[in-house]
């Protein structure tokens, strides 16, 4: 859908009165963009892919920055689009990417600039693209703007958005390409603007009529070759290749010319021309005054583009408030729904199956040993798909059995959810919970690569009714970013949402530490999970009960022991270290049994006996299916393991029946 803000010509353009004349496309009466706006800051009213600046680069009059400040402000609440600069001259990104890099959450800054070649001119209401056999389908050279540039293939992966843009520019009729080193294309392009447009600047005269007089064309041709060297020579001194600045560049633009303007009738001008006859302002600065800057900083300028360091953590405490929705409203999705709402910093919406009403109407009750008694909690809204989010995050159970992830997911992934991808944030526990969504993010194409957290949750709560009872612990989440990171690169780097999510639940009263290895430490919170809790769901009694009674933990301990060390044995044969898996990790969990569960009176259960009191899906799949699987795998025997994995597999598969 086109958006188009529009400032001279708005009345024209609102009422489908802009003309188009063009050799390629014919004579177009009613063009009209879906939505015509007066203003930037009523643009700024959604979401967009990409936002196309086409309007002159004008830092000495209207910095880019200041043109798009609605985009650029806190209240401005959704995710950063994609900018695109088709302007002329050079350094045109420098001071959006600043302003980005000051206010940007995640992810990094997305410019593309553009070398453009358009032979077109906007009269009145008139845009006319002429014909001649030198005029060619619009073209774009398209790069990334980055600090540091990278190789084509590099570019593309770096920022898909390039090739998105690309398409669409091909599929519309023009001629786009991604080039390996945008700043070096726009230099060349530039020539012309600096050394040839110039010359009509200076004279008034469309070119053709110089071009096309063979006479003056003669006498014009020595001082447009003498100006272009000197720019060449510029060039050459930024360190820019014969690939972009072959020898004879400036003979090919004297040739370009000469096709072009091959007819002394044709009145088409260069755009600075316009502007100047018109007294508007112009891109002297960065179309010529640049140049004067670069030739006295080439020798100890070996790039243009600027040094600009990453965006610290500091600068993200002037964040505006995130959009945050939380999946699935059991007991963890309440509690860390209520420390990110507390957090103070995020506008919460949940969706909640079987108790939406309760969720909507604000009847859940929160009873916590850190939070005191909650009465008045309720999301700001019940909905979901309907706008772009920072995180999402999943508190649904992992049952790839039953409701894979990405079928739970499935609105945020159909071609009809045009918002940018969020961060999906999977507070599941289980083993390879992550990598069907992963999958589905993959073939949907999303842009930028899919961006998972996964976590390994420590959360003693448990969801009565309505009533969310939490009694003992400061909740605490050991987030990483999955796939795993790239080797030797920190996991802050490669995702940098891991620390705002980070700080999201540190705000709110939680825990969170970031962990480079996320699969090793979800492997061994999963030990507590695949062999402490399925002794409550066998015998159907709270571990307070045998933990807090020495004479049953006596006869139980072993058997959580030997099954512990079964799982550990297919950790380490996954090739988790000691770092993860020290030899005493069996005997931690032990530990943490009795101080956790030290009341006999308590009566907090394992959430898999919960959902088999209640006949309902439980994670066996996720839990203890994956440890099962993997044994096999590798040869480690885990015949107790085993053993657990049949017998609740029998009990799912019955409360399955139950349902239907």
């Amino acid at each position: 859908m086109a958006n188009l803000y529009t400032r001279s010509n708005y009345d024209a353009t609102k009422n489908g009165q802009i003309v188009i004349e063009s050799h390629q496309f014919g004579t177009v009466t009613d063009f009209q963009p879906e939505r015509v706006m007066a203003s930037v800051a009523e643009a700024a009213d959604r979401q967009y892919s990409y936002v196309m600046v086409t309007t002159k680069a004008l830092p000495d009059v209207l910095s880019t920055p200041k043109l798009l400040e609605p985009f650029l402000l806190p209240s401005y609440r959704y995710p950063q689009p994609t900018y695109v600069l088709l302007q002329n001259g050079l350094g045109v990104e420098t001071d959006l990417h600043a302003k980005l890099v000051d206010r940007i959450i995640s992810p990094s800054p997305r410019i593309i600039t553009a070398a453009v070649y358009c032979d077109a001119n906007l009269v009145g209401r008139i845009m006319k693209h002429p014909s001649g056999k030198g005029f060619r389908k619009p073209r774009l050279e398209l790069g990334l703007f980055t600090p540091a540039h990278a190789a084509p293939a590099q570019v593309e992966l770096s920022e898909p958005n390039l090739a998105i843009f690309r398409s669409m520019v091909d599929a519309g009729g023009g001629c786009a390409t991604i080039s390996e080193d945008i700043q070096a294309a726009k230099f060349r392009k530039n020539i012309w603007n600096a050394v040839f447009a110039t010359f009509s600047c200076l004279t008034r005269v469309p070119p053709s009529f110089y071009v096309a007089t063979p006479a003056l064309w003669e006498k014009v041709v020595p001082l447009l070759r003498e100006t272009g060297e000197e720019v060449v020579a510029v060039g050459r001194a930024l360190g820019y290749s014969e690939k972009y600045l072959p020898s004879d560049v400036i003979q090919s633009f004297i040739n370009g010319d000469v096709a072009t303007y091959n007819e002394v009738e044709s009145q088409l001008m260069p755009s600075t021309v316009l502007d100047i006859k018109a007294n508007k302002p112009f891109e002297v600065e960065v179309i010529v005054a640049l140049y004067m800057q670069h030739r006295l900083s080439a020798k100890a300028a070996p790039a243009m583009t600027p040094s600009i360091a990453p965006p610290s953590l500091a600068d993200r405490s002037t964040i505006s408030m995130e959009e945050v929705l939380v999946v699935g409203w059991g007991a963890v999705g309440i509690l860390f729904g209520y420390i990110l709402h507390h957090s103070g910093k995020v506008r919460l919406t949940v969706v909640a199956r079987s108790n939406y009403q309760a969720a909507k109407n604000g009847q859940i009750h929160i009873n916590s040993h850190q939070f005191g008694t909650v009465t008045d909690f309720k999301p700001e809204r019940a909905e979901a798909a309907d706008r772009q989010y920072a995180f999402v995050v999943v508190a649904a159970k992992a049952l790839p059995d039953v409701l894979p992830t990405s079928k739970l997911l499935e609105p945020f992934l159909s071609l009809s959810y045009t918002f940018l991808q969020p961060t999906y944030v999977l507070l599941q526990n289980g083993l390879g919970v992550e990598t069907d969504l992963y999958q589905s993010l993959e073939q949907r194409k999303s842009s930028p690569s899919p961006h998972i957290i996964t976590t390994a949750v420590y959360c003693a709560a448990n969801l009565i009714g309505n009533a969310m009872q939490h009694p003992a612990n400061i909740p605490k989440l050991e987030l990483g970013f999955f796939p795993p990171k790239m080797e030797g690169a920190k996991t802050t780097e490669v995702e940098p949402n891991l620390v705002v999510f980070q700080s999201l639940i540190e705000a709110g009263g939680g825990v969170a530490t970031i962990e480079d290895n996320i699969q090793a430490v979800k492997f061994r919170k999963n030990i507590w999970n695949a062999a402490f809790a399925p002794m409550s769901c066998f015998t159907r009694v709270p571990p307070a009960f045998y933990t807090a009674t020495p004479a049953l933990w006596e006869k139980v301990v072993p058997l959580l022991r030997e099954t512990g060390e079964e799982i550990v044995a297919v950790g380490r044969a996954l090739g988790y270290s000691e770092i993860y898996l020290p030899a005493d990790v069996v005997e931690g969990f032990l530990d943490w049994n009795i101080a956790t569960f030290k009341d006999v009176k308590s009566q907090h259960k394992p959430s898999t006996l919960l959902d088999i009191e209640v006949n309902k899906p439980f994670e066996v799949e996720a839990i203890v299916g994956e440890v099962v699987r993997a044994g096999k795998r590798l040869g480690v025997p885990i015949p107790k393991t085993e053993a657990i994995y049949i017998m609740l597999s029998v009990m799912q598969a019955h409360n399955l029946k139950t349902l239907d």
